[in-house]
């Protein structure tokens, strides 16, 4: 459950430091704007507790195989079909029938791609290896034109997290970290969605999938010490937004809107996302997605 906990963490961090007045959180808070969407692969994620622990894939079953479950993190129609991912329904990699064949999948695309430009980060959480990944995951060859820039925020990042415990946590590229693979969520988000700060982040440890419990706190406190270097850097490039807009009219809800009225009478331009997925600890497919996975969206800058 560590992806699951760090998210609570983080949430219980972002409202306990708002309501001790913390300047950083308060400043975080009156800037952007968060929205939290939890279990997106509720088939997979319960399976994964009840049957089988390390279970990765949605549970949809394959007509004419009988197997079930579609890697959700090999199902995103950037570079689908690539590196890493199985035509095998009975493969834990199955890509799926087509790109985007995936309900969640579906759900979470036809969700961001209207608002994309909109957004400014993309964050999914991950179990496990202690990495904090960028563009691209699909190709060894290929770097996003501004790769030098992303890779000094993750810096700053895994610096921040190591301060925390001491805990190393590796800035870099999956192909040159792990492996590469087409059609996940962190590609799709940068090249088709065209949302600047996509992460992938890979949490405690380098062993086993399944934490004990005294890792979560340390685990929480290390990665809500990442996620502000990441607002710190989106509020530096973007400082003179000004505060919400907030409306005296019943029927008002910042809730629904993912362009939002601000005190100018502007539209606020640079939500962000961030999104935590996975299935349990285990899943490496993401999305917010994705097979079991925890999602969160910010909405950024107004």
């Amino acid at each position: 459950m560590i992806i699951i906990n760090t998210l609570y963490f983080i949430l219980f961090q972002l409202l306990e430091g708002y309501i001790k007045k913390d300047k950083m959180t308060t400043q975080m808070l009156h800037k952007l704007d968060f929205y939290f969407l939890p279990v997106v692969n509720p088939d997979g994620y319960e399976y994964s507790h009840t049957k089988d622990r390390l279970w990765r894939k949605n549970r949809k079953q394959d007509s004419v195989s009988g197997c079930h479950g579609t890697d959700l993190n090999r199902n995103w129609r950037f570079q689908w079909g690539g590196s890493y991912s199985s035509e095998d329904p009975c493969d834990d990699v199955y890509r799926g029938s087509s790109p985007e064949d995936a309900m969640e999948v579906k759900n979470v695309v036809n969700f961001l791609s209207p608002r994309a430009q909109a957004f400014m980060a993309f964050l999914t959480y991950h179990s496990y290896g202690q990495r904090f990944i960028t563009r691209w995951d699909y190709s060894k060859d290929v770097v996003p034109t501004d790769h030098d820039q992303l890779m000094k925020v993750a810096e700053k990042a895994v610096d921040a997290m190591h301060r925390v415990h001491g805990t190393i946590y590796e800035p870099g590229r999956a192909p040159e970290m792990m492996y590469p693979y087409g059609g996940g969520s962190p590609d799709w988000a940068r090249a088709i969605a065209n949302i600047k700060y996509s992460y992938l982040i890979e949490l405690r440890d380098h062993h086993s999938f399944i934490l004990p419990t005294k890792e979560i706190i340390p685990t929480g406190e290390e990665n809500w010490a990442a996620l502000k270097v990441i607002s710190q850097e989106i509020l530096q490039h973007y400082g003179d937004i000004p505060a919400p807009y907030v409306s005296d009219h019943p029927s008002w809800s910042r809730a629904n809107h993912m362009i939002y009225k601000t005190q100018n009478d502007g539209y606020s331009k640079y939500p962000v996302i961030v999104q935590w997925s996975g299935t349990s600890e285990v899943h490496v497919n993401n999305v917010l997605i994705v097979l079991s996975c925890l999602f969160i969206l910010w909405n950024v800058a107004k």
